[in-house]
């Protein structure tokens, strides 16, 4: 079985090639056993439209999930992999064929400390840094992902997260994903990749991070040693991992004997710019004779370069360019999506309807699914915008952490006004020439005898229009007023008037979603 994937963002890829290989090829005929190269890195796009490396992809073979057996939904943006790309079909009429894909999560367990200010989060002992970049989603019932804001997150929830670690040993996440509760996973079920600290072979424990792991139940493949990457299955009773499964290397890198190409996309870490190395996807880079503005630790670049057969793998770069020098937290607690208008470049200020935002050096531009700037975008573009409404200036606008193009207005499913009843067909719905907003965040200022409330700073009022779902079941606007919603997470689709927003639709989100 193979699925096919349409062009999407380049979020962050590592594609390594074999040194007798190139990025094009034909087989000579259609008997010859197609040879492969190795390939490792983040996925890209949407959901939908999962990408690597920016081209079209075609997934052959099988598709594995840390270790075990996955399908096509193990595979989403944000998450790291690694695989094989069929050399001898590669990039023929635009497709990359991967095959053997293996699906890496850094951590999955519970949260034991979540910091929304800090941008923060604490999973089996290790420090989970979330910035604007970072995929925040939870895994629905029926295995779709709806996105999530930091705040949606709560402490007990079990996570799986896929990043990188940075000069301080945290993990940088790429993706958070919240499980639902029928996936039937608690601390019975906790992995942790990490390096080894403090082994003590008396006791048979040995630290990652802050987590104590106790060993002396568990099958060891390979030679436990400080310093040695190790990935860790077990139950987690109070702060200590009991492990029943201890494996020592680094199964991010497939192995090659001859030197080989190397591209990554990465995190900077453990910056030395006497030596002139860092550290990005597991990989040291030697950048020596390379000038590169900007070059810090938590940077995102792109390195290019040769990597020889040694262990681990060292990458001499060609070229080292910083995609991102800095970006900014991750801890916003709304969002909304609509036409970008009022748009002033010289305070970097703009409007979703009525909803006053504002953005600085740290936020997150990306348009057309690449890195943008504030200039890039145009009056009335349709734009989500991932805000932080507690750091408001002193016009009351919110910070925008995040602001991304959207090639598409809200839908008729989800913007239903009464225009058809008008003899407007909706037509210019799926445009986005409507004025319709979406915004997501906690009820506040509930009033049930008013049947008002706000969300992440914006007035939410109804009409007899409005529809409302609770677990995707539809409900009546007594029934959603009837019990104190204050807190409760919900998503407003409607438009702006006067600073109001008049729901077309209100969904709450189920707390197992």
């Amino acid at each position: 079985m193979k699925t096919l994937f349409p062009v999407g963002l380049l979020c962050a890829a590592a594609v390594v090639m074999t040194a007798c290989g190139g990025s094009d090829s034909t087989p000579s005929s259609a008997n010859d056993a197609p040879a492969t190269k190795s390939a490792s890195g983040l996925v890209g796009g949407t959901s939908e439209t999962p990408t690597f490396g920016g081209d079209v992809i075609e997934i052959v073979g099988s598709i594995t999930r840390d270790g075990s057996a996955g399908d096509m939904s193990d595979v989403q943006p944000g998450d790291n992999i690694t695989a094989n790309v069929v050399t001898s079909l590669a990039k023929v009429d635009g497709v990359i064929q991967l095959s053997d894909v293996d699906v890496i999560h850094e951590i999955q367990g519970t949260i034991s400390t979540l910091d929304v200010a800090a941008s923060s989060m604490v999973v089996l002992g290790q420090t989970v840094r979330v910035d604007a970049l970072t995929e925040l989603v939870t895994e629905n019932s029926d295995d779709s992902y709806s996105s999530l804001v930091l705040a949606d997150f709560q402490v007990g929830d079990y996570v799986e997260v896929s990043g990188s670690r940075d000069a301080n040993g945290d993990v940088v996440a790429s993706r958070i994903e919240r499980k639902t509760a029928d996936s039937q996973r608690d601390d019975a079920d906790s992995e942790v990749r990490g390096w080894v600290s403090a082994l003590d072979a008396t006791t048979q424990t040995f630290l990652i991070g802050d987590l104590l792991v106790d060993f002396s139940g568990a099958e060891v493949q390979g030679l436990l040693a400080d310093g040695a990457p190790v990935k860790v299955e077990g139950t987690l009773l109070g702060s200590t991992l009991a492990a029943s499964e201890v494996k020592v290397g680094d199964d991010r890198h497939r192995r090659v004997e001859e030197q080989y190409e190397l591209e990554i996309h990465g995190v900077v870490g453990a910056l030395d710019t006497t030596a002139q190395t860092f550290e990005t996807a597991g990989t040291l880079v030697n950048y020596a004779g390379l000038s590169v503005p900007g070059l810090e630790n938590g940077a995102r670049v792109e390195v290019e370069g040769t990597v020889t057969s040694t262990e681990p793998p060292a990458l001499r770069a060609t070229k080292v360019e910083v995609e991102y020098e800095r970006v900014g937290p991750g801890s916003s607690n709304g969002e909304v999506k609509g036409p970008m208008t009022a748009i002033n470049g010289a305070e970097m200020t703009f409007q979703i309807g009525e909803v006053l935002l504002y953005a600085d050096a740290m936020t997150v531009f990306e348009r057309e699914d690449r890195r943008a700037a504030f200039a890039d975008f145009s009056e009335n573009e349709f734009v989500e915008v991932k805000y932080d409404s507690t750091q408001p200036n002193v016009a009351g606008a919110f910070y925008a952490l995040k602001v991304e193009s959207e090639l598409r207005g809200i839908s008729d499913d989800d913007h239903d006004t009464n225009d058809r009843d008008n003899g407007d067909n909706g037509d210019d719905a799926d445009t986005g020439d409507r004025e319709g907003v979406e915004v997501k965040g906690a009820v506040a200022a509930f009033d049930p005898a008013a049947q008002t409330f706000s969300v992440s700073g914006v007035a939410v009022q109804i009409s007899e229009a409005t529809r409302f779902e609770v677990d995707d079941q539809a409900i009546s606007a007594d029934e959603f007023f009837a019990q104190d919603r204050t807190g409760v997470r919900v998503e407003v689709k409607g438009d702006l008037q006067g600073g109001v927003l008049i729901a077309d639709r209100v969904e709450v989100e189920s707390s197992d979603d």
